[in-house]
């Protein structure tokens, strides 16, 4: 294996370790994974991709306490390594620390376009019934990489919060991009019905 011959060359090469350890995790051999990440940190600590992942592993194995301090040591070390921000807002968001969570995808957005990191944070708004901060989210999520399901999504808590046209065009542009979506089908025809529909207070 190309990565075990350099370290028998050089044994303090922390890309190497790094490397090696990137694929014993690829392969769930966790224990390697581990052992490999640590040895990179030995040769450099400062390097915040191998943190990060030995967090990542760590977290993996089940071990939850090491895992979230190899990860919150990397943001204090490096507050702009991005990735490392968003695995601990997903670490939060499985121990249901909503507040930790929010605050690490918040940081973590300000940076890279990633459409799943906005559905994440917008997930944790609903479950508070936070609507008004989860639809922006959606909509963004939407922009930067268009998906039916996202879509239907989006169009449902459009009609939740009552913008029925906003959520109607929604689920059209989902069966655009899927025609068997049968849930945007469905919703479609809800919404529209609903639109139709004269108001109660109607004279």
């Amino acid at each position: 294996m190309l990565h075990k011959r350099r370290l028998q060359k050089y044994p303090a090469d922390v890309t190497a370790h790094y490397n090696l350890g990137a694929l014993y995790q690829s392969q769930n051999r966790n224990a390697q994974a581990i052992e490999q990440y640590r040895s990179a940190l030995q040769a450099d600590p400062s390097r915040a991709a191998a943190r990060n992942a030995l967090g990542t592993v760590l977290l993996a194995d089940g071990r939850n306490s090491d895992g979230m301090g190899e990860l919150k040591e990397t943001v204090r070390r490096d507050p702009g390594y991005s990735p490392a921000h968003f695995n601990l807002a997903r670490a939060l968001t499985g121990l249901d620390d909503r507040e930790g969570a929010v605050r690490e995808y918040t940081t973590y957005l300000k940076q890279p376009d990633d459409a799943q990191a906005n559905l994440n944070l917008a997930a944790i708004y609903i479950g508070l019934r936070r609507f008004d901060l989860a639809l922006p989210l959606y909509e963004h999520a939407c922009e930067i990489a268009p998906d039916a399901n996202t879509l239907t999504d989006l169009g449902t808590l459009y009609a939740k919060t009552g913008k029925l046209p906003e959520g109607i065009k929604a689920f059209q542009k989902a069966l655009e991009l899927d025609p068997e979506n049968e849930i945007a089908r469905k919703n479609l025809v809800q919404a529209t019905s609903s639109s139709q529909s004269p108001s109660p207070h109607a004279p």
